[in-house]
């Protein structure tokens, strides 16, 4: 009974955009801010019903998250971490349905506060790397890489790792954002640190694989 009204809690937040999208269309005009800088200046604009698109984007997410496990070969393994899953989705469809609450606000006022969404972004990572370390080997989420997928040690190990990379790198860049008003300079920090927190994990996730002791068969 609790998993089931977890679920109907999860698709009424998933359709609140549908619906705050659905009353506030016809007074939306028809060509609205799609980009703005790190100032909040509009780069560019767009026909309003690339809201749509935003909009169902939290349904459409949760739905493909419910479908994985059915089709996931490792399928069982979900099982044994179904509470940490559950509350990765809930992660992933709050963080969408504040960016529709996000642009809408953006189109009204015509404007939009890029450094708070890459704060948010910063945060669920940071979130994310909460869950990590109870991530069991499976084909779609996780550090999916060719070794943690043939070995059981190696796949916890880098996700208990991966964990602790995430989120110090996730703090690291919510104080970039902090501290950085330069628009290049910012994305330039914000993807380098992001990129080097990833390939640092898939380098020590090798290393372990290739370094563990051998265990000899009896």
């Amino acid at each position: 009974m609790k998993k089931r009204i977890k679920e109907i809690a999860m698709w009424i937040i998933c359709l609140l955009p549908v619906i705050f999208l659905v009353i506030a269309y016809p007074i939306i005009p028809a060509q609205i801010p799609m980009q703005w800088g790190i100032d909040g200046t509009v780069n560019w604009y767009g026909p309003k019903i690339n809201l749509i698109w935003i909009a169902v984007l939290p349904a459409l997410v949760n739905g493909l998250l419910i479908l994985l496990p059915k089709i996931d070969p490792k399928r069982d393994n979900y099982e044994d971490f179904k509470v940490p899953y559950f509350y990765m989705r809930l992660g992933i469809i709050t963080f969408l349905f504040l960016v529709n609450v996000m642009m809408l606000n953006g189109v009204s006022t015509m404007e939009f506060n890029v450094k708070i969404l890459l704060l948010m972004v910063s945060a669920l990572f940071f979130y994310l790397g909460l869950i990590m370390p109870y991530i069991k080997q499976n084909y779609f989420v996780g550090f999916r890489l060719p070794w943690t997928l043939h070995d059981v040690d190696t796949w916890n190990q880098t996700h208990k790792v991966g964990a602790i990379v995430l989120q110090v790198t996730s703090v690291i860049m919510a104080v970039t954002i902090i501290l950085t008003n330069n628009t290049k300079c910012l994305f330039i920090a914000y993807s380098s640190l992001l990129f080097m927190a990833i390939f640092g994990i898939v380098i020590y996730s090798a290393w372990y694989y290739y370094n563990k002791p051998v265990k000899k068969k009896k």
